[in-house]
């Protein structure tokens, strides 16, 4: 079963303390918290170096979904926008993105995440040829 691991607190202030030597401000999306503890080990990173503005922003959703918001924060800074406009713009499409997915299998869903499936795809089998949609 593929696996990912969250990178550290010190990858994360590392990455940041390079990016600080050539922006004033950083806007660092991520992965939702629903699924993933980046996004909290991101935020205590940035809490970590006061010396820029960091905003971390849980995008919600996952996959394609979260590169709309990001796309949307990269034309805001390229637009010439400020900090807050960027986090504004981004967390103002968040609510507007949804991702719907067929699978060709639920057995992922059923042993990645099963106290987060309870009552939902955890505890469906999916039938030949059928592809049941995830959101």
């Amino acid at each position: 079963m593929p696996t990912t691991t969250t990178p550290s607190v010190g990858e994360f202030l590392k990455l940041y303390t390079e990016l600080s030597q050539a922006a004033e401000a950083i806007v660092s999306i991520h992965v939702s918290g629903e699924v993933s503890t980046t996004v909290e080990v991101a935020r205590e990173a940035s809490r970590m170096l006061p010396t820029i503005p960091i905003q971390v922003i849980d995008s919600r959703p996952v996959i394609m979904a979260q590169g709309f918001v990001v796309l949307e924060a990269a034309r805001a800074a390229a637009a010439g926008a400020s900090l807050s406009q960027v986090v504004e713009r981004a967390e103002a499409l968040i609510p507007k993105v949804d991702l719907f997915a067929t699978l060709d299998t639920l057995e992922y869903l059923q042993r990645g995440r099963p106290h987060r499936e309870s009552g939902s795809a955890g505890g469906l089998h999916a039938a030949d040829q059928a592809y049941p949609i995830h959101q």
